[in-house]
């Protein structure tokens, strides 16, 4: 598994589908894997952000700007670990 640090460069992995659920949830289709997921409002934030091309240390930055709770060691974590999942569930990739 591909871990990532401040300087990996991320972004989407192909083209998702993306549908808003009635409960904050968003499910995102990958038609390169034909799988769906269940994310969560941040976890879709943060799919969103990696639109282009965009390092880790941009995004944690852009994340906690825009939710001051996250700013700080234990959010900055939250933020990396979702990172890792959404790259290992094969929703971002590295470039």
């Amino acid at each position: 598994m591909q871990t990532i640090n401040a300087d990996t460069m991320l972004m989407l992995s192909s083209t998702l589908a993306t549908r808003k659920e009635e409960n904050c949830k968003y499910v995102v289709y990958n038609p390169g894997t034909d799988e769906l997921h269940v994310l969560s409002r941040l976890a879709y934030i943060l799919l969103k952000l990696c639109e282009k091309p965009a390092r880790v240390t941009e995004i944690t930055e852009l994340v906690e700007e825009a939710i001051p709770s996250l700013h700080c060691d234990q959010g900055h974590m939250e933020v990396m670990k979702l990172l890792q999942k959404l790259l290992k569930r094969g929703l971002l990739q590295t470039s």
